[in-house]
């Protein structure tokens, strides 16, 4: 089978339109599933009753068991209160239900159950109640659910009860003992955390005296308010500093000395002594410059004044040694007075309150480097104290824990209380549970008829033939010109013993009823109007497509053909020829098979001359072709006489000449050709028509021979018009496509309106 559409002459030569009825592809949908469920009716109905019937039987024959179950909550064990930290709690607080379920099941406590009723059932061991037990928890709760079956409903209902009681006296001892360890557990960590809470108040104080505080948090918010002072005081400083430079910068211009100079004039203007001596010289200065005016330089009294005046000065060096010390004597000899003292008296304070403020510079820089330095280490202390703090809380409430837990384990060890509790208890059982027959029969019908639409799918797989137009048209990528419906009349006279009908069983099959119309016109012929069968307007639809092929240039003559034998190429052949004529062709039907000729027997016309005579001898072809008594406008040459080598005569230039008189005395010749497989006849017969059309028998045709009767026209250089969907029946998906079933709905009305008139 071939995937690729075949290529054929141009398109000038064969341009195929889309008829009436062409089908598109389609995939598989509900229609198409129907129609290949009624196409395998019998594969369905044996696999689907053969496993129904096994489902059955099986349900039938099994031996009843029932079941009982009952739940039970399994409540942890732990204390009321909330767990200790340490690792025994997550053991008593988490109940692990894979490995109590495994305990459930155990030989331990099973064997319990076997031995308490072993006097009332002797076969009962740990394998049967092994076997026969289920064990589930219910979803993510602290409930298990525990079945048990067996054949015997008493025996269910007394060994689920004697179950419950072996595992409620388990989940008592499971209490106790776990409370038990629990105390003891307590106890010997008690004691452990004890000291471990001592040992961190002893760091925790050894901390506080070695740095001699009591809460670092508080000590370095202190810290940094003190640096904040402190370096706030110093900006002010700075700020002053500033201020008293620029006023002693001025009074030391005002004055003419430095501040040393000024504290030691002030110091002399404050010694009378001193101020006594000053004035005693300043008095003899002014003698003398007086005298010095009147007398010379060397004179009696200048030369007296003079020796008063170096009297007085060693006097004046000498007290001013003793008000100044070793402070040298200022440039002014301390002779202020009035406004020079006052200025003095500013620029010695100025310079003092410098001097002060550059001291507390100095002062508060090694402050603030000390603050600093102790800052630094409060983030390190902080640590260390918050780390003390946060282990003797946890030490703390571990201990505190754990003096409750011991409490608790106690008040509860003194009470008496079931561990677990029965939610629902063991019952008897009056029905089975398995075998559910309803059940099982449901599932059977279900799986039965599943396995069976699997059966038929697969046997319509190996089936390598078409069943539908669209099947057809899709595998091959050819159009399909029409669909023939299927005729059970004409398959009932293929079988018996006459091959084909007589010309008159034939008229009744093949066509209606002819109508009133025709029959008042005086004409001796059918109409085959409106009075027509769905199987007669199939090919008028036929006929309709071929005319619309050649891109508009009628078709003159064209071979109809198949691929195997009985695919119903003579009654396609035939019918066409027939429905061309009623619609206006002269039309001239050419029984070209001349292995098995067939279509003087359908037209009910004598064979004693015909094709293989006008090739053979020297008659006009035209002399030997008969008209038919359905129409006027139809002409047949049979096929005459069966000639030894049918291929010989077919590929004469004789029958070359013959068919090009054929051509140019009719409207439409059709020849009837051998099927392509095995047969060279309709090879050499096409190539010289306009065209074949290949016959496509559904349900018969093996897709293999069409894809090899295609190649080969191919091969032959023979275009192909289209094919024929043949014997279409009514379970075949495509038939409800909208044409052909409105064609159904048109027929049916009319005949009840034609039985109504009558």
């Amino acid at each position: 089978m071939q995937s690729d559409r075949l290529t054929y002459p141009s398109d000038e030569q064969n341009i195929q339109a889309i008829p009436v009825g062409y089908y598109n592809p389609q995939t598989y949908s509900l229609k198409r599933f129907l129609a290949i469920a009624k196409r395998r009716i019998r594969v369905i109905v044996i696999v689907a009753t053969t496993v129904f019937g096994v489902s059955l039987a099986w349900s039938l024959t099994r031996t009843p068991i029932y079941m009982t179950n009952f739940q039970v909550l399994v409540e942890p064990i732990k204390p009321k209160a909330s767990a200790f930290q340490a690792g025994f709690s997550e053991a008593i607080e988490q109940t692990n239900f894979p490995t109590l379920i495994q305990v459930l099941r155990s030989p331990k406590l099973l064997n319990l159950v076997a031995e308490s009723l072993k006097s009332l059932y002797p076969d009962l061991n740990y394998g049967a109640l092994a076997t026969n037990i289920e064990i589930i928890r219910i979803k993510e709760t602290n409930i298990i659910n525990i079945s048990y079956n067996d054949k015997d409903p008493e025996k269910v209902r007394a060994v689920a009860e004697k179950i419950a009681e072996i595992y409620l006296n388990y989940g008592r001892e499971l209490k106790e003992i776990n409370i038990q360890q629990g105390i003891k557990f307590v106890e010997q960590e008690l004691p452990k955390s004890q000291v471990t809470y001592n040992n961190i108040q002893a760091k925790l104080e050894s901390f506080r005296q070695k740095y001699s505080l009591i809460d670092p948090l508080n000590r370095a918010a202190e810290l940094s308010t003190m640096l904040n002072g402190v370096q706030q005081q110093q900006e002010s400083n700075k700020a002053n500093i500033i201020e008293l430079e620029a006023s002693y910068k001025i009074l030391q211009r005002q004055l003419g000395f430095d501040s040393d100079q000024a504290i030691a004039a002030s110091g002399l203007s404050e010694s009378p002594r001193y101020q006594g001596l000053l004035n005693q010289l300043q008095i003899v200065d002014a003698r003398i410059a007086q005298e010095s005016q009147r007398f010379q330089a060397d004179s009696p009294q200048v030369q007296v004044l003079k020796e008063q005046r170096q009297a007085i000065l060693p006097l004046l060096e000498q007290e001013a040694a003793k008000v100044l010390g070793t402070e040298p004597t200022p440039n002014n000899t301390g002779n202020l007075t009035g406004v020079s003292l006052d200025l003095n008296k500013q620029f010695v304070t100025t310079a003092n309150q410098l001097k002060i403020l550059q001291t507390q510079v100095i002062a508060l820089k090694a402050t603030e480097a000390r603050l600093k330095q102790d800052f630094a280490l409060a983030p390190s202390l902080l640590r260390q104290y918050t780390d003390l703090q946060r282990q003797l809380a946890i030490t703390n409430s571990s201990l505190e824990r754990f003096l409750i837990t011991r409490e608790n384990l106690k008040v509860e060890a003194a009470q008496k209380g079931e561990a677990w509790n029965l939610i629902s208890s063991p019952f008897l059982p009056f029905f089975p549970v398995s075998p559910n027959t309803p059940q099982n029969l449901t599932l059977g019908l279900l799986g039965s008829l599943f396995l069976a639409g699997v059966a038929a799918l697969l046997a319509e797989k190996l089936d390598d033939v078409f069943h539908s137009p669209s099947d057809l048209q899709q595998t091959m990528r050819l159009p399909i010109l029409g669909t023939i419906p299927f005729r059970q009349e004409l398959k009932d006279a293929g079988r018996s013993s006459r091959a084909l009908p007589s010309s008159a069983e034939a008229k009744q099959l093949l066509v209606s009823k002819p109508s009133n119309t025709s029959k008042a016109s005086g004409s001796k012929y059918y109409n085959y109007g409106y009075n027509s069968s769905r199987f007669i307007e199939s090919f008028r639809t036929l006929h309709t497509s071929i005319k619309l092929l050649n891109n508009g240039s009628s078709v003159k003559s064209l071979v109809i053909s198949s691929a195997l034998p009985s695919d119903g190429k003579s009654t396609t052949a035939y019918q066409l020829a027939v429905a061309s004529a009623a619609m206006g062709q002269r039309v001239l039907l050419v029984d070209a098979d001349l292995r098995r000729p067939r279509v003087h027997v359908r037209s009910s016309l004598p064979n004693h001359q015909g094709l293989s005579t006008a090739i053979a001898n020297d008659i006009e072809v035209l002399e030997v072709i008969q008209q038919s008594t359905l129409d006027e406008r139809l002409y047949i040459l049979t096929a005459g006489q069966i000639p030894p080598d049918p291929t010989r005569l077919l590929s004469s230039p004789k029958m070359k000449q013959i068919m090009d008189i054929l051509e140019a005395n009719f409207d439409l010749v059709i020849y009837d050709t051998p099927p392509v497989l095995g047969f060279a006849d309709s090879l050499l017969l096409s190539s010289n028509t306009d065209g074949c059309i290949l016959v496509v028998g559904l349900g018969y045709t093996d897709r293999i021979a069409v894809s090899e009767a295609l190649t080969a026209f191919q091969s032959a250089g023979s275009p192909v018009l289209g094919m024929v969907a043949n014997c279409l029946k009514k379970h075949t998906a495509d038939d409800l496509v909208y044409g052909q079933t409105y064609g159904r709905y048109y027929y049916t009305e009319r005949v009840k309106t034609q039985q109504a008139a009558s």
